[in-house]
């Protein structure tokens, strides 16, 4: 379990449901993620400005914590991408 600003303490239903709903995108081709002004971390298309998807910090460490998430090679700014444990995480949860 987790603890998430104002919100108590996040449960391990919770955290699956945030990963279901954020990396639906995140498995896509082209699309990369990275921290938000807002301190959040967004969902990116290649060249786009705004996120197409946010998730709390928290869950994003929690996430890194577990390796579902590397760093894309060769970005000038520091941007992730579903690892492929992340992928297979994605793929159990929605195949249920």
């Amino acid at each position: 379990m987790m603890a998430g600003p104002g919100k108590g303490r996040l449960g391990e239903k919770q955290f699956e449901r945030e990963v279901r709903r954020f990396f639906r995108r995140f498995v896509e081709p082209e699309v990369h993620a990275a921290a938000t002004a807002e301190g959040r971390v967004g969902l990116f298309l290649k060249a786009g400005k705004r996120p197409l998807a946010t998730m709390e910090a928290p869950v994003w460490a929690v996430c890194v914590e577990r390796d579902l998430v590397e760093r894309a090679e060769g970005a000038a700014e520091e941007r992730w991408r579903a690892s492929d444990a992340g992928r297979a995480l994605y793929r159990r949860l929605t195949s249920a």
